[in-house]
């Protein structure tokens, strides 16, 4: 579709922006943990947050709460 952009939603902020806009980390069944995909290409489950420096924080930080309890996403 000519002209069509993909949306996705922060995790964090819960702001919808254009996928280009975004960080993505997909979940693989073969890591078993959350891998930053920086071309966007990584099969499985995906997250997004936005590059706002503080929802980038509150995603690492998110995830290294995660991590200590034992769990993945």
């Amino acid at each position: 579709m000519a002209g069509h952009t993909a949306v996705r939603m922060c995790v964090i902020c819960k702001k919808r922006r254009p996928k280009n806009e975004l960080s993505r980390y997909a979940h693989t069944s073969s890591q078993g943990a959350l891998v930053w995909d920086g071309k966007n290409i990584l099969p499985g489950r995906g997250v997004y947050h936005c590059l706002d420096a503080a929802c980038g924080e509150a995603f690492a930080l998110r995830q290294a709460k995660k991590k200590a309890k034992g769990r993945s996403l």
